[in-house]
């Protein structure tokens, strides 16, 4: 995982508080096909779960958003952890970032 993986990684998982649910690991971006992979090991779940969303960077009533779909296939339970309905507001300085990186 290179390092702007990493943060990025990071970053979602406190946004989402994925330590209230268990660990977030092998975050991983795939630009060509605006994904996102991860495993995420539940607590109390002897098997991780392998993940994959599907991002957008948009432009939503004059702010810069993040906006997060579950891939196909994905968990039901997944949208109890994930807030997909609610896009993710980006700073200016953070989303010129994210276009380059995304």
């Amino acid at each position: 995982m290179d390092i702007t993986s990493s943060v990025l990684g990071k970053w979602l998982g406190d946004k989402w508080g994925i330590e209230n649910h268990g660990v977030m690991d092998m975050f991983k971006v795939d630009k060509a096909n605006k994904t996102i992979d991860f495993t995420l090991k539940l607590k109390n779940q002897e098997n991780p779960f392998d993940i994959k969303i599907q991002y957008s960077l948009e432009a939503q009533d004059d702010k810069n958003v993040l906006k997060l779909t579950p891939a196909a296939g994905s968990p039901d339970w997944l949208t109890k952890i994930i807030p997909f309905d609610k896009p993710i507001e980006l700073p200016t300085m953070v989303y010129q970032a994210a276009k380059a990186f995304l």
